[in-house]
């Protein structure tokens, strides 16, 4: 991939995290909390591919942890019963 490709797929990502952070606000003001939080999530979520897709070595063992480091921060101190992540040996 190209660094012009990475680039405008970038910008593609960025337009996806915007729509969901306008999606999430318009679920706060309907007092719809848990949407609020599914979009919220996503918005970081494309957010964070946006600029990993930029770095030269996206695909490497480097960034996939860096990647995975951060998805496990958004559930750290929160009860779904399991710990995300734990059993990943790429995030070790």
């Amino acid at each position: 991939m190209t660094q012009e490709d990475r680039l405008n797929y970038s910008a593609v990502l960025l337009e996806d995290a915007h729509r969901c952070l306008s999606t999430a606000k318009s679920n706060v003001e309907i007092s719809d909390y848990k949407a609020a939080a599914n979009r919220s999530y996503y918005a970081i979520f494309h957010s964070m591919r946006a600029l990993l897709i930029l770095d030269d070595d996206f695909r490497s063992f480097k960034a996939y942890r860096n990647y995975c480091a951060v998805s496990a921060t958004l559930y750290e101190d929160r009860d779904f019963g399991q710990e995300p992540f734990k059993d990943c040996d790429k995030c070790v």
